[in-house]
């Protein structure tokens, strides 16, 4: 995520959120770029086991078929190429404060990254190839209690003039300074807003875990990324989180250097778009990929999955690496634009539900993502595998102010963890 944007994540594109033990928080907790973390948290509501019968939860898999077709579904997003600057072949120089007791673990986590197979994946068809280690430097001090990104730009700009901080052999061009901040330094950011709307105070480890930006500072200009240390659900330790939220910047800094100035690969706002709406403005490739948080393990080390084009437009799991075990499930909805619905008015929406390969029965559920307008909303059918079909019904409240929408996130979930988002817009004329 680069900054956060307050819609959207894990970059100042910001990310959704995450249904997982750690709250809203992981939304924009794992990336950022230009300014973008979750509107109100980012969060959706869990789904909820008591919307339908428990059994419905442990539904048995269905039987194996000889020849198992997924079903037909909308496209997914495209995230698009804007033409600005990227690092093609990232160079990471670390950046830690003195006395930091993970130092040794993030070199060994830079060393591995900018070689490993996963960069290879997430990488190559927006043309990012294998990086390099570009050195690394400790802050002087101990870590503050509290740290601006301001103040994080000048130390860095005054380590880089005065050789305290290496510029890489490839130069500030190639350059991603990574600064990794102690969980008990707070660090405070304004972000960009959502589509351009003020500016709003953020704080790391609540409303994001790490973010990417752009310096401009003593006629410097260099990409850098900012992580926090936080609490790490069940299924990562806190390292391996601190990990997962690095590798989100370090793919999204790779596509979208200077996601403010130059955008590279990130999204731009449409009044048509649900993703739009729903995840935020400015997204970047991870931010697609952390609703649910979705991570391999590779080398010994955790790195979060991102978003890939390709994957998307041939219909399959649209973020990579595949992960074994764990094939895509959930329902796109028909239509796929922005609907304008009347306070007091319904319109309804075709889901049709597609899977990889067989498995159990999932439950559909739906949250307001974003926007203010009051909805209330109904399916016609809550249970749903490959080839089947819902409709979900929206009503617009009567008391609805003109020029509003809401943002709705449709979940299909086999469990509270195991689940799949797609988003639909309604807004009042």
């Amino acid at each position: 995520m680069t900054a956060p944007r307050i819609p959207l994540s894990v970059a100042p594109t910001s990310l959704a959120p995450l249904f997982v033990t750690v709250t809203p928080l992981l939304v924009t907790l794992l990336g950022c770029d230009a300014p973008t973390p979750l509107e109100d948290g980012g969060s959706l509501d869990q789904p909820d086991a008591s919307s339908a019968t428990a059994d419905a939860w442990r539904t048995p898999d269905a039987a194996p078929s000889d020849v198992f077709v997924p079903a037909p579904h909308e496209p997914f997003l495209q995230v698009d190429d804007q033409g600005g600057r990227r690092l093609s072949h990232p160079a990471v120089v670390t950046v830690t404060y003195g006395g930091d007791a993970r130092r040794g673990a993030l070199d060994a986590f830079a060393s591995w990254i900018v070689g490993s197979e996963w960069l290879r994946e997430v990488g190559a068809e927006y043309g990012i190839g294998a990086g390099t280690v570009g050195g690394g430097a400790s802050l002087p001090g101990p870590a503050p209690s509290d740290i601006t990104d301001l103040e994080i730009q000048e130390l860095l700009a005054a380590g880089i003039v005065d050789g305290s901080i290496p510029t890489p052999p490839e130069g500030l061009e190639s350059a991603l300074f990574m600064v990794y901040v102690p969980a008990e330094t707070t660090v405070h950011l304004d972000s960009l807003g959502t589509c351009g709307e003020p500016a709003t105070p953020v704080t790391s480890c609540v409303e994001f875990g790490a973010y990417h930006l752009e310096a401009h500072t003593r006629g410097l200009d260099f990409a850098y990324a900012v992580v926090a240390s936080c609490p790490a659900p069940i299924e990562l330790s806190r390292l391996e989180l601190t990990e997962v939220f690095a590798s989100h910047e370090l793919i999204e800094a790779a596509t979208d250097a200077f996601p403010i100035s130059s955008p590279a690969w990130q999204t731009y706002p449409s009044e048509t778009d649900p993703w739009t709406f729903g995840i935020g403005c400015g997204i970047e490739v991870a931010d697609l990929c952390v609703t649910p948080l979705q991570f391999v393990r590779e080398g010994g080390h955790a790195a979060q999955r991102s978003w890939s084009n390709r994957a998307a437009r041939e219909g399959r799991d649209p973020c990579v690496p595949a992960v074994a075990g764990s094939p895509y499930f959930g329902v796109t909805a028909s239509p796929t634009t922005a609907q304008h619905v009347a306070p007091g008015e319904s319109v309804d929406f075709r889901l049709s539900a597609w899977s990889e390969v067989p498995g159990r029965d999932w439950v559909l559920s739906a949250a307001t993502a974003q926007g203010t307008m009051p909805v209330t909303t109904s399916f016609s059918s809550m249970l749903m595998n490959n080839g089947r079909t819902s409709t979900l019904r929206v009503t617009v409240g009567a008391d609805a102010v003109a020029g509003t929408h809401a943002a709705i996130s449709i979940v299909s979930a086999r469990s509270p963890r195991d689940y799949r988002v797609w988003f639909v817009d309604v807004a009042t004329p």
